[in-house]
């Protein structure tokens, strides 16, 4: 009996290993497959990468890598970057300052393929930024400018609702921003324009941001956000990021020095 015991527990320590062996190929498998979709993905569209129309059926995780960037303006002989370099991680928000000039909107601009550095990489999640197309940049990147022109739309057109209750959820965002709804005789179905109805500063920039928060990106970038708002508004503002984008790879331009507070780093342009 002993020697049978003996043998079983031989062979059971000789099954040990192969199975803890199995456990660490699963892991390192499991780490490595989403690369291993994203080639196979870019292999099963090569046309559409050559012709600059690549659309991904991965979705965008968010991490940007901007290398060795030199860019000016064609009508410019001043470069605005020279070797410039920037990464963001998946998932951190980024908080950008400078002086006026210092290309604070160029980063934007060349993010979304508006322009074009004329050296160096823009990689999104390890791909070059020119290889996707237009259309799936714009699905995957939320953008508040600071020219947000809403004159001619409805309310409603402008949050994109499709039924009564994505208008109560916007309703509830407004309020909690402090934005009068009520102060408009159609709520989300009035037109802006409309009857002489006109929107501040900060009414537009509180509209821009509660479109941002409700759209499903994994990007967001927001050019001076709280610039026209007041203490109170800010600090609701920040609340609703906390919020809403948690996870998300945030790049926000701004001065306040509230905003910049919420930033996991702060990039000052020279």
């Amino acid at each position: 009996m002993e020697g049978v015991l003996f043998s079983l527990t031989i062979y059971l320590q000789r099954l040990y290993y192969p199975i803890v062996s199995l456990g660490s190929l699963y892991v390192s498998l499991k780490s490595i497959m989403p690369i291993v979709y994203k080639l196979l993905d870019v292999l099963e569209n090569e046309k559409e990468i050559k012709s600059g129309r690549y659309y991904p059926t991965i979705p965008l995780q968010g991490h940007i890598d901007m290398r060795n960037i030199y860019f000016k303006y064609e009508d410019s002989s001043c470069y605005i970057f020279k070797g410039f370099d920037l990464e963001i991680a998946q998932g951190e928000i980024v908080g950008i300052i400078g002086k006026n000039g210092s290309g604070k909107t160029s980063i934007i601009r060349m993010l979304t393929r508006l322009c074009t550095p004329e050296s160096g990489e823009i990689l999104l999640d390890g791909t070059d930024i020119s290889l996707y197309s237009v259309e799936y940049l714009n699905k995957h990147i939320g953008i508040m400018s600071q020219d947000n022109y809403l004159p001619g739309w409805e309310l409603r057109e402008i949050f994109e609702c499709n039924d009564e209750s994505d208008e109560e959820k916007i309703c509830v965002l407004l309020r909690y921003l402090n934005f009068s709804i009520g102060n408009f005789t159609k709520g989300l179905k009035s037109k802006i324009g409309e009857n002489k109805m006109s929107l501040s500063g900060g009414e537009i920039q509180k509209i821009a941001f509660i479109r941002l928060i409700s759209q499903n990106r994994q990007i967001y970038i927001m050019d001076e956000p709280s610039s026209a708002l007041d203490g109170d508004s800010e600090n609701r503002m920040i609340h609703l990021i906390d919020k809403y984008l948690i996870g998300k790879t945030c790049m926000i331009i701004t001065h306040r020095k509230a905003i910049l507070e919420i930033c996991d780093r702060v990039v000052e342009l020279r």
